[in-house]
């Protein structure tokens, strides 16, 4: 596809703007090697990569992803996005995206992280960063359910198949630093502290409106059969994946098997090694009415979560080192 000629140049989005205007040729590959293979259905996908960027960005991403495993997707079906129909493996997946809420600065308002990091006296509030992902996330998946009712589930080739929610958050500038904790309490009302899990029933807005938590841990959404999730799917991850020559330092941190805190690495990109699927969760609904095989996903780089009824905990089969958050510094000769 020709992702990089731009077709509208007075409503270009932020991150477009950066791949074409250097021009950013290494990412670009990355990218058009992701979407080898994807299929423009309607003839909009390229227009709204380069004014909205980011869900079709995730798109690609999810794509990449599916081909990486080795699952074909086929085309000729209008919606969902993605329905995978490798033998013995057939299953439906919608992408989306949690954005910004009104009035509030998008995840690419490069003002608002400038001053955060370089105020002093301004310190990332983490728990805010938690509290708005969980807001976002679960309106997210809330209006894709309501979706799946009044339209995918209708549909001949969906019913009967697992059908999968890809979600991305983009949601506030700092995104990537949630790690899992939102979309865990999102589907499992389940909240990650020091002490270990504790139950989270709603999250309260700053209106004093409650929002509903825990869908994967009852039935009422038993239609969809797991929810991909990832913070890692950024341009960072474009920067890991590329020949990019020039001086990138990468600080990651990684799952720790012997306690909490996360193990921080720093690297130079000449040492730094990331694949496609590092950093990828995949969450299953136990409650799911055609639940998703779990050899679907099973990579070592996937992280899968499986939710026990029984003793309502939180189980998955996360190894030492697996990518947690990463952040990246990349210097240019101009």
């Amino acid at each position: 596809m020709e992702l990089f000629n731009p077709l509208k140049k007075d409503k270009l989005h932020p991150h477009f703007l950066k791949l074409i205007q250097e021009p950013d040729i290494y990412a670009q590959e990355v990218l058009l090697e992701w979407a080898d293979g994807f299929v423009d259905r309607d003839n909009k996908f390229i227009l709204e990569f380069q004014t909205t960027f980011n869900s079709s960005f995730w798109e690609l991403y999810i794509f990449a992803c599916l081909k990486e495993l080795n699952l074909t997707v086929d085309f000729s079906y209008s919606s969902p996005d993605f329905v995978v129909t490798t033998p013995n493996k057939f299953f439906c997946l919608e992408a989306t995206t949690a954005n910004n809420a009104k009035d509030s600065p998008p995840e690419w308002d490069d003002e608002v992280k400038l001053q955060t990091i370089l105020d002093q006296n301004v310190e990332l509030d983490l728990k805010l960063v938690a509290q708005v992902a969980t807001i976002r996330l679960a309106n997210a998946l809330v209006s894709k359910y309501e979706k799946y009712q009044k339209s995918y589930g209708n549909l001949a080739h969906v019913k009967g198949l697992p059908f999968v929610v890809a979600i991305a958050p983009f949601e506030q500038p700092f995104f990537y630093y949630q790690s899992i904790q939102a979309i865990t309490r999102v589907l499992y009302a389940c909240d990650m502290t020091d002490e270990g899990f504790k139950s989270l029933d709603f999250i309260e807005k700053q209106n004093g409106s409650k929002i509903p938590l825990g869908y994967f841990a009852n039935e009422r959404m038993k239609d969809i059969s797991a929810v991909i999730f990832t913070n890692t799917a950024t341009f960072g991850k474009v920067r890991a994946l590329s020949k990019d020559p020039n001086f990138i330092l990468f600080e990651v941190f990684r799952y720790n098997d012997k306690g909490i805190p996360p193990i921080p690495e720093i690297y130079e990109k000449r040492n730094y090694h990331e694949t496609l699927l590092d950093g990828l969760h995949i969450f299953h609904n136990p409650y799911a009415d055609a639940p998703l095989d779990y050899e679907v996903f099973n990579s070592s780089e996937v992280v899968q979560h499986i939710f026990d009824t029984d003793q309502q905990i939180l189980m998955d089969n996360v190894k030492e080192g697996a990518l947690i958050m990463r952040q990246l510094l990349r210097l240019t000769p101009y």
